[in-house]
């Protein structure tokens, strides 16, 4: 290369220069009359600013009080709510005893008239007959109240022991009948739309050996109904 190369590149060296003063003389000229940051609101800016500590308890304690009233908002519901709990027990139990006495005053009503027939029966003057009317007139009005509130007689003569709904008193040899069969009838049982109220106390008939005793298991019965008793 020869010198006069090395001074045109060195002219454009010195040309590149002068424009960059010229432009950053221009962008000192063009911000001439902005503000400055001084290093005081710098670090204002980075700490959040002058205030915003301030904001931000004021925020903290509106929400602080915004909760306050919602836990007394939730605290009085609490109260209503227990407080209509307790009354609905209350009004349950008082409902249940009213319940109570209004079912003991109907089966009373309906016993008045047994009463009745009671007394006309013990008034017969010592007649038999009459006497034996009466009693057979009250039993069948006692029947006929208690099959109106779902009331039965448990089947038992002549029917196969069943311990759910039987109690066996004894056994008894038996070869006219076949084992387990109910030969008599010591108590009448009663259920209540299918729940037993009083089992029935029966004598169940016992298988025979060839002598005529009763077999080994002839007390099995008895001791059923005790287990199941």
């Amino acid at each position: 290369m020869g010198f006069g190369s090395k001074r045109k590149g060195k002219s454009q060296d010195v040309q590149g220069d002068d424009d960059a003063q010229e432009d950053a003389r221009v962008s000192d000229e063009n911000l001439e009359g902005e503000p400055r940051a001084s290093s005081e609101d710098v670090e204002a800016a980075f700490a959040g600013g002058p205030g915003v500590g301030e904001d931000c308890e004021e925020n903290v304690d509106s929400v602080i009080e915004r909760l306050r009233h919602e836990r007394d908002d939730y605290e009085e519901k609490l109260k209503h709510t227990l407080a209509d709990i307790a009354n609905m027990r209350r009004r349950a139990n008082e409902d249940a005893v009213r319940a109570r006495e209004q079912a003991i005053g109907r089966v009373t009503q309906e016993l008045l008239p047994v009463i009745d027939a009671f007394e006309l029966a013990l008034g017969s003057d010592g007649d038999r007959d009459a006497l034996l009317a009466g009693v057979r007139m009250v039993q069948g009005m006692l029947e006929d109240l208690l099959g109106r509130h779902g009331v039965e007689e448990i089947a038992s003569l002549g029917e196969p022991f069943d311990p759910n709904v039987h109690e066996a008193l004894a056994s008894e040899p038996r070869d006219d009948v076949a084992a387990g069969t109910i030969v008599a009838v010591h108590q009448k049982g009663f259920r209540v739309h299918g729940r037993v109220l009083r089992p029935a106390r029966v004598i169940v008939a016992a298988a025979t050996n060839a002598n005529g005793d009763a077999a080994e298991d002839r007390d099995d019965h008895a001791d059923r109904s005790e287990g199941n008793a």
